[in-house]
């Protein structure tokens, strides 16, 4: 399933398509607020409109914990230029990203040691065309998932 709770971030200036986007080291000005969606979209489109005709973006935040070793695939959605980081390790980048955001539209295989992971995802408005991200997980090694919290 996909999660539903997700911490979020205020809207923040542009960075266009997210090409010389880093992974920010300060967290605390980001103003993450834990938010929970009823869909598997986690859709931002109210919020992106609100800024119109500013291009702007966003960041989602969530964690998994894994018990043990395992290997996985991880898997997104979204319809903006988006940018994925793993404790601080961009795993994924598509400055192109446009709509529509499909179920599983990407998927990444991660083996993940046993440990506490921090997914970072940025999302860019797409001059307001964008309306949200998601995120799940798979399990491809046995038929268990790790825990995902905010």
């Amino acid at each position: 399933d996909f999660p539903e709770t997700v911490l979020v971030s205020d809207a923040q200036p542009s960075a266009g398509k997210l090409t010389k986007l880093n992974y920010p080291k300060d967290h605390s000005t980001l103003n993450f607020k834990k938010r929970t969606f009823n869909w598997w979209l986690w859709d931002l489109h109210n919020d992106i409109l609100n800024c119109a005709p500013k291009d702007v973006m966003v960041y989602y935040k969530l964690f998994f914990t894994c018990k043990e070793d395992m290997e996985l695939v991880l898997s997104f959605a979204y319809d903006g230029p988006f940018k994925v980081w793993i404790n601080g390790k961009q795993i994924f980048f598509d400055p192109n990203g446009t709509n529509p955001a499909l179920e599983d539209m990407q998927i990444i295989p991660f083996s993940a040691k046993k440990d506490k992971y921090e997914v970072l995802m940025a999302l860019g408005s797409n001059n307001g065309k964008a309306w949200g991200a998601s995120f799940r997980i798979f399990r491809t090694d046995l038929n268990c998932l790790p825990k995902i919290s905010v």
